[in-house]
């Protein structure tokens, strides 16, 4: 959780079988105005892809955000451009289903559309 800030480190990528890495909220907020915290989130997806990891960026807040992190190939992106947080109970009920993965892949497909047609894809 955090990966990158405080004692999460890259070192602990070796020392721990981890099967899932969280990019912390602090670089998905630069990735719109710094080339670098771009650069860095795109590597770290990579690595943990790499790894075998399945890679959860936290704090999308735009559609900038999420498109670049699609384009990038995050696997689960969190944060309130999808939703306040809430409890399953609360999701179950919004969306009437039982794993709470309503929205993700038809948001996943219109973005992924409209980057193709803006010829923003790689």
């Amino acid at each position: 959780d955090d990966f990158g800030t405080g004692y999460a480190g890259m070192g602990y990528l070796q020392m721990f079988p981890f099967d899932k890495l969280k990019i912390d909220q602090s670089f998905i907020k630069r990735m719109n105005h710094s080339k670098h915290a771009l650069a860095i989130v795109r590597s770290v997806i990579k690595l943990g892809h790499e790894l075998g990891m399945t890679v959860c960026a936290e704090g999308v807040e735009d559609e900038q955000q999420l498109e670049a992190l699609i384009v990038g190939g995050a696997d689960v992106i969190q944060g309130y451009y999808t939703g306040p947080p809430m409890a399953a109970s609360r999701l179950k009920a919004l969306t009437g289903k039982q794993d709470g993965r309503a929205t993700e892949r038809r948001t996943a497909k219109r973005t992924r559309r409209k980057l193709e047609n803006s010829g923003q894809t790689t």
